[in-house]
């Protein structure tokens, strides 16, 4: 007795995507950018995800960092701080130490403690 072994293609069982016609996505754009226009001249801040990338080509680490109070830019352990709600620039940094497994940082040398190295440095 033989059994036939039925062999069901996955493509026939899902629905169909339907893509909205072109001057629809025209309009929904125009209405994006409409929006956006409104927001900048009233001074809306924009909107900001989490957010990190290594950039291959140029070896630079860029993030944002949402929190309650602000939005940062990390570019490559150097922070930009921009207040959450007005936007406004608030301030930079620099991230000495990270912890939980990151790299650590060292902030460079002033000239001042350079000095006084160079000098009790035996010769």
């Amino acid at each position: 007795m033989t059994h036939a072994l039925r062999i069901v293609d996955d493509r026939e069982e899902r629905p169909t995507v339907r893509r909205r016609p072109f001057w629809v996505e025209r309009m929904i754009e125009r209405a994006r950018v409409l929006v956006g226009m409104i927001c900048t001249r009233l001074g809306v801040p924009g909107f900001v995800r989490n957010f990190a990338f290594d950039d291959k080509m140029t070896g630079n680490k860029i993030e944002f960092i949402v929190t309650a109070r602000a939005t940062t830019l990390r570019v490559n352990g150097r922070d930009y701080s921009f207040g959450r709600f007005s936007g406004g620039f608030r301030g930079t940094g620099t991230v000495i130490t990270q912890h939980d497994g990151y790299r650590s940082v060292e902030a460079p040398a002033s000239p001042q403690s350079r000095a006084s190295t160079d000098q009790r440095s035996p010769q």
